[in-house]
Formats: C-alpha cells, structure tokens, sequence
C-alpha cells in the first residue's frame, strides 16, 4: 500500500465580492500552508473568481481528515471529489500550497468547470514535465 495519496477535487466559490475573493485566497494559503506543514501534506489551489480546484497529497489518513475540515468551510460548496488514488510519486513535494489564480469563466455544470480548471492546471504542469501524475490511477 503507497504511503502517499493524491486528492483532487472542485468546488464553487460562495464570495461574489472580486476584491474580498483576492484576500480570501491569501487568507487560505495562509493559514493552510501552515496546516499543511503540521500535517505532512503537499499539494495546489486553483482559484478562479468562481471556483476551487484542489489538489493534495500525503498519506490517506491525513487527507480524509483534511478533506472532511475542507467539507465544512463556508468559502465554497457544490464539492466535486476528481479523484482519490494512490500517488507513485510527490507532485507537489515543493508546496505546501501552491496557489495558482486563473481567469476561467463558470461553466454549466461543475464536473465541466472543475475539469477546465485542472487542464489549465496541468498545462502549467507540463512546463515542468509533471502533468502526468494528475491523470486519474
């Protein structure tokens, strides 16, 4: 069994305030950057003026724990779970979150938005030549 797991969910943002939106995502990197660290986990937020798409990495214990605080944070609902499989390897060994800001329009329906957010996610992965560990085991 891996030591290491990887979660990749989405889910849709609750602040319609553009300006309060910016300070939130600095507020979540924040504190859990922090959280992250104590809990041994590695991963990346995407954040558009809509929607989250997340992706964590550690060992399966402590990301279900972690998922279930995330389930009950007021900043978003509609969560969306990608994907949740054993890891090969660390993507994210660097960030303890990694946030990256995109300008991506809602979509219909949140499978689709939180799949556009992943691509853009991995395209800026294959620059470094790690997308491939974000496909679905």
């Amino acid at each position: 069994m891996p030591n290491s797991w990887r979660l990749t969910y989405t889910s849709r943002r609750t602040c319609a305030d553009a300006a309060h939106a910016t300070a939130e995502v600095a507020a979540i990197q924040a504190i859990s950057s922090g959280n992250n660290q104590r809990a041994g986990l590695f991963g990346a937020l995407v954040a558009s003026p809509c929607r989250f798409a997340q992706v964590l990495e550690g060992p399966r214990d402590l990301l279900e724990a972690t998922f279930e605080r995330i389930c009950r944070d007021t900043r978003h609902d509609d969560l969306l779970v990608m994907s949740f499989a054993p890891a090969e390897e660390r993507v994210f060994s660097d960030f303890r979150l990694q946030v990256i800001s995109v300008d991506t329009p809602p979509a219909a329906d949140p499978e689709t938005a939180g799949a556009a957010m992943l691509a853009q996610l991995r395209a800026s992965m294959e620059r470094v030549g790690t997308a491939d560990a974000l496909e679905p085991g």
